[in-house]
């Protein structure tokens, strides 16, 4: 999923935009200005909330697989104590995250372009 991610934002020409914001940087803040506490952490925080809603709308397929899967395994080991659940529970829950992450792939890759991709172009 990384090796993906990073060939999206190369094949989309956004690492350009990167360089440049980069470059634009000491124009908008010179090196000689001082440093802006209080406005870099509000900054900070609102670009940690968004990248953290981003990989939530990401992993959340995941998360409720797991909870379901754990769920559902939890309540059969609790209905048959004699059954070795985990060994029996750890192939299918593998299985069903395979293809979980088959499916998502694609519209996971799809979330990750269209947030970085605002937030390359907000600066």
């Amino acid at each position: 999923m990384t090796l993906a991610a990073t060939v999206l934002i190369f094949a989309t020409d956004l690492h350009w935009e990167v360089v440049r914001g980069l470059v634009a940087s000491y124009d908008a803040v010179p090196v000689t200005d001082g440093f802006r506490a209080q406005a870099s952490l509000v900054r900070l925080t609102d670009i940690a909330s968004q990248s953290f809603l981003a990989s939530l709308r990401i992993a959340s397929p995941f998360i409720v697989f797991a909870l379901v899967v754990n769920l559902a395994f939890g309540l059969l080991n609790k209905l048959t104590p004699q059954v070795p659940v985990y060994f029996v529970a750890a192939p299918f829950a593998l299985l069903g995250g395979l293809g979980l992450l088959y499916v998502a792939a694609k519209p996971a890759l799809q979330i990750f372009i269209q947030t970085f991709t605002l937030w390359v172009a907000r600066g």
